[in-house]
């Protein structure tokens, strides 16, 4: 299980890794609104993995985006659910942001963790081992309260940064509490494309 973020009534955003498994997309759906009472499930109508996205086994993951675009529109956005704009503007360490997603706990809810994006040298050197990072492509963030990170079932969940609530990043990779992000601002155009041609 992973998440996404809502750009649009027909797209979300989410990471490549999650979607191998949709060979065939109308097969699967998508559930909006999750977190209240009103959730509401649509059938997904297509899948756009970045065509530079490659996964090794050594956990090396580059463009690890991709695009989900629903049969129908999300009914009654700016109640339970709402859509969120993209960062375009490229930074570097010590940006205060907000990850949000359902990872592997057992009352099931959806959790919060306050960050802080730290710099490339910094996140060099905490990526997993034979994981080199893509400075532009990646974001990397630790956690502000403690030991609190990302977990298995997080993979796609947004990062937004704290003063405009804006998306700056999609989960990728995590060791230990240090946490990957794919830069968001980095593939604002590809986004753009997929959304202006479909």
């Amino acid at each position: 299980m992973c998440a996404a973020s809502i750009l649009s009534d027909r797209f979300l955003v989410t990471a490549a890794h999650c979607c191998p498994h949709f060979i065939k997309p109308h097969i699967h759906q998508i559930v909006v609104g999750a977190h209240s009472n009103k959730e509401e499930k649509y059938w997904v109508k297509q899948i756009f993995v970045h065509p530079n996205y490659t996964a090794t086994p050594f956990a090396k993951l580059n463009n690890d985006i991709a695009m989900i675009q629903l049969e129908e529109p999300i009914k009654n956005l700016g109640q339970n659910t709402s859509t969120i704009e993209i960062n375009r503007e490229f930074f570097d360490g010590n940006v205060d942001a907000v990850v949000a997603g359902w990872g592997k706990n057992e009352d099931l809810g959806l959790k919060y963790a306050k960050m802080t994006t730290i710099t490339y040298d910094e996140c060099s050197r905490r990526a997993p081992p034979k994981s080199p990072v893509n400075y532009y492509n990646t974001v990397c963030a630790h956690s502000t309260s403690g030991k609190v990170g990302l977990c298995f079932g997080d993979g796609g969940d947004p990062l937004v940064q704290t003063n405009n609530n804006k998306l700056i990043g999609v989960a990728s990779w995590t060791r230990g509490c240090e946490n990957g992000f794919t830069r968001i601002s980095e593939f604002a155009l590809w986004i753009d494309s997929i959304m202006n041609k479909s």
